[in-house]
């Protein structure tokens, strides 16, 4: 998602599928929030941050938030708490 207010493709976004099939990866720019849904079981997620991690500073922006029109690729079974407070992106 461009968080970027001052970008012409503010709140666009896309998606992708990663797979271990493909063996592909995805660089998220300072910038851009993302957001990640696994459509199997046992996945395992790993990232790399530009600054140490400070969890003062981890945000996010709630998965539904109307003015993104986030087409998920499949439904949304678990959220975490934590995720379901978000707040939206204003």
């Amino acid at each position: 998602i461009d968080i970027r207010k001052d970008s012409p493709t503010y709140k666009k976004w896309f998606s992708v599928v990663l797979s271990d099939k493909k063996n592909n990866a995805l660089y998220v720019p300072k910038g851009f929030a993302h957001g990640l849904q696994t459509l199997t079981n046992n996945v395992i997620v790993s990232y790399k941050i530009s600054v140490p991690f400070s969890s003062k500073d981890a945000t996010g922006i709630r998965f539904n938030d109307p003015s993104l029109n986030i087409t998920w690729p499949d439904s949304l079974t678990e959220i975490s708490e934590k995720d379901k407070q978000l707040p939206f992106l204003s």
